[in-house]
């Protein structure tokens, strides 16, 4: 980081970390993670049509969470 670059006076690099890791290991990100895979894989195949190919019928893959909680089931 630059020296004279100056951060916020509420930023706390500890707490923020501890919040992103606490998202990143809840289903609410894993459903953000799919829905970007979904947007992705929707622009792919228009692509691939637009360029004179037929994309494949798409189908969702089963989502599969690998996160558990203490006393929660995914």
């Amino acid at each position: 980081m630059e020296k004279d670059k100056k951060m916020p006076p509420s930023y706390d690099e500890e707490v923020f970390e501890a919040a992103f890791s606490e998202f990143w290991e809840s289903r609410e990100c894993d459903d953000l993670n799919w829905v970007l895979y979904d947007l992705i894989k929707a622009a792919y195949a228009a692509g691939y049509k637009a360029a004179g190919g037929e994309p494949p019928e798409y189908r969702r893959r089963v989502r599969v969470s690998w996160t558990v909680k203490e006393g929660e089931e995914s």
